[in-house]
């Protein structure tokens, strides 16, 4: 069965994220198909592996995958506050549900019901990194750019995925909670035949491309706080032996010296890299 893929659009630097949809044991409908109204409640785990619940909610569960993982769908609502009270009725259940809308405003949300999926950049050891992860949450690679990254836990409430990245940063891994909210899925366009190029000059200097991050040196612990007032999506990690914030990457290494220039009286110490 060919692999199905599909594209996560962001806000910010998090755009570009791109997930292989798993061959086997996916549930046979996504969880955005089943969110028909404005807010979707969910339990960040398969419905196969629920406790014993209360009929009334017993027969809400839907299976549903988001993100290659098997999730269980709780029903969809249009008033919020119906449904955080079915949220707090499966916590009172012992599950950790969450509210999540792929369409509404997700910051009419209080945060702890907000939706949240951890974020990881992978060492120079990949598989060990993900070996790593997988041994505090379920997780799998994606692409952002053209590097791999970590996706864990999705659909887990923002102090879970907070609680989980300070665990793996203290494993020495570059990680952060981000909100469901800051990605969309979309299914990737079908490739359309490229047409035969007309001839053109060549450019005389053509830019240089690759990957290129600007990292502030993390000198305190206000480093990261004073680095998301210019870039929110910057996080901490790993770089050479030393912790750094990441500010952002680029594809075009001119506009990451220009952003390299505008920020140096800002970030003494402010570098860039190629990776």
């Amino acid at each position: 069965m060919a692999r199905q893929r599909h594209a996560l659009v962001g806000l910010g630097a998090i755009a570009g994220i791109v997930v292989s949809a798993p061959v086997h044991g996916q549930p046979s409908q996504t969880c955005t198909q089943l969110t028909t109204r404005r807010y979707g409640v969910f339990v960040g785990r398969a419905a196969n592996l629920l406790p014993q619940l209360p009929e009334f909610l017993a027969i809400a569960a839907v299976p549903c995958g988001y993100l290659q993982h098997s999730l269980t769908f709780f029903g969809s609502f249009d008033d919020l506050q119906r449904a955080r009270f079915r949220a707090d009725q499966l916590r009172q259940a012992g599950l950790e549900a969450v509210v999540h809308s792929f369409r509404a405003n997700v910051p009419a949300v209080p945060d702890g019901y907000r939706a949240a999926v951890v974020l990881v950049e992978p060492t120079t050891d990949a598989p060990k990194t993900l070996t790593e992860v997988r041994s505090l949450a379920t997780a799998q690679t994606a692409t952002l750019g053209n590097r791999s990254v970590i996706l864990a836990a999705p659909m887990s409430s923002l102090p879970t995925a907070t609680a989980l990245s300070a665990a793996l940063r203290g494993r020495g891994l570059a990680a952060q909670a981000i909100g469901v909210s800051s990605i969309r899925v979309v299914e990737a366009a079908t490739p359309r035949p490229t047409p035969s190029p007309s001839p053109s000059p060549t450019p005389s200097s053509p830019p240089q491309r690759g990957t290129f991050r600007l990292l502030v040196p993390a000198t305190s612990v206000n480093t990261l706080g004073q680095v998301r007032r210019v870039s929110p999506d910057a996080f901490e990690r790993l770089y050479q032996g030393q912790r750094f914030v990441q500010v952002r990457s680029y594809s075009d290494r001119a506009n990451a010296q220009r952003e390299l220039e505008r920020l140096r009286s800002q970030f003494p110490g402010i570098r860039l890299v190629q990776e």
